[in-house]
């Protein structure tokens, strides 16, 4: 067993292991007002590690303590909380603190309680952000190591996307010299840009149900990588003026392949976090939907979770004005950051998108495959349909297939193309996946 938590502690995530390095320990809470409990999960997790680095842990025997705690220690990982302590809701108050207080979003929250009368399971997961919810009679050594490594992995997932972003080599200004923000002004105000297309495919029939497009810019005989081009917009302020070519350019397409008869293809089309927080997002796909003469059911937007989460949290009117519409809302990427079940239950998106990372390691990591396994699970609970992102082999899609993923995308089916194959492809008589 020691040797099976070892391996599995060893896993990384996100960007390559020499990207970032761990940090020296990962800082545990255990809040609880028994000291048996203290005593028996410090012994258990005594010798744990996770990506090389130990634990530290620390110990809170009221709410008092632990808020006390947790604002001297930002970095905190986890909490390992009991609910009722010097009151019956003394945890959930904790809880509240944490995320609306501190206003942090990235510790890791999970409920290990004794008396569930007192917090009931069902609704305690629909009123506060936590991350996990266990009866004490029922973690075992075995159930509090996974427990602990899975809540620091989604805690280093966050860690390592808040500092890096969208920031990739390949979109480093030491790359593409000739690339500039004028240029790029000129090339969106110009229309001199493309789109490329990626089918997504429902797996049961086989069929195109939908298209993500993504923008594409050749300049200088050389094709600029998406993440280039992304963060050259980002740094430019010209985020806002990109993701609006883009939605216009895509309802025009799909109002032509309308034209040729395909009536129910869905075009998903990225909305970045400066036009969720803009106050023109609604109008401008207000608009684009009504000079192309098209329906709201006809396009999607898809939002990183990231973007997702701060979006609920400042309000979320954005988004739930554009489900009101009609609009579909796509969480993209998911299972790289936090989104709580209780936030996934009060929006209801129509989709999640599961990180093409995940998918492309569910057959050969246990824990990649198991955190698929639970996201599709997760989804259908709440009644929302799953897109599978980066599907590349056969063993992926059968994986996919028998955990009831709906929709899938990649190169497995079709690599990136450009938009003027799209109409052959769908009239293509051996287009459905076999």
């Amino acid at each position: 067993m020691a040797e099976q938590i070892s391996r599995t502690a060893t896993l990384r995530s996100g960007p390559k292991a020499h990207d970032i390095a761990g940090p020296p320990h990962w800082t545990v809470l255990i809040v609880d007002d028994e000291p048996e409990v203290h005593e028996v999960t410090r012994m258990v997790l005594s010798n744990a590690q996770f990506c090389g680095s130990g634990i530290e842990i620390h110990s809170a025997y009221s709410t008092a303590e632990a808020k006390n705690l947790l604002a001297e220690k930002p970095d905190m990982a986890l909490v390992l909380l009991d609910v009722v302590m010097e009151t019956d809701d003394a945890g959930l108050e904790l809880c509240r603190y944490v995320r609306e207080d501190l206003h942090n979003d990235d510790v890791q929250i999970v409920l290990r309680t004794g008396q569930p009368g007192q917090a009931p399971e069902h609704d305690v997961i629909l009123q506060y952000a936590i991350n996990g919810y266990f009866l004490k009679t029922e973690i075992t050594s075995q159930k509090l190591h996974s427990v602990l490594i899975s809540s620091l992995r989604a805690y280093d997932r966050m860690r390592r996307l808040r500092r890096f972003g969208r920031t990739h080599e390949a979109s480093r200004p030491g790359k593409h010299p000739n690339i500039t923000i004028e240029r790029l002004r000129r090339a969106i105000e110009n229309d001199d840009l493309t789109l490329t297309a990626q089918p997504q495919v429902e797996l049961d029939e086989g069929a195109v149900v939908g298209i993500e497009l993504l923008p594409c810019w050749q300049t200088d005989n050389q094709s600029i990588p998406l993440a280039a081009l992304i963060a050259i917009a980002d740094r430019s302020g010209l985020t806002a003026p990109l993701s609006d070519w883009v939605l216009s350019r895509a309802c025009a397409l799909s109002r032509a392949w309308r034209s040729l008869g395909v009536e129910r293809l869905r075009v998903a089309v990225n909305a970045s976090p400066v036009q969720l927080h803009r106050g023109n997002l609604f109008a401008s796909v207000a608009h684009s939907l009504s000079i192309n003469d098209l329906t709201p059911e006809h396009l999607e937007l898809e939002v990183t979770e990231s973007a997702f989460m701060e979006n609920l949290q400042t309000g979320g009117d954005t988004l739930r004005r554009l489900k009101a519409l009609g609009i579909g809302i796509a969480v993209d990427n998911f299972g790289m950051g936090t989104a709580s079940l209780s936030q996934l239950k009060r929006f209801q998106p129509d989709r999640l998108k599961i990180d093409p990372s995940l998918v492309q390691r569910a057959t050969e990591d246990t824990h990649s495959g198991a955190v698929t396994r639970a996201i599709i699970a997760l989804a259908h609970t709440l009644g929302i349909v799953v897109v599978a992102e980066g599907v590349g082999t056969q063993d992926q899609l059968d994986f996919l297939r028998w955990e009831g993923c709906e929709i899938a995308q990649g190169a497995y089916f079709s690599p990136p193309i450009p938009v003027a194959h799209i109409p052959t492809l769908l009239a293509a008589p051996d287009s459905k996946v076999q």
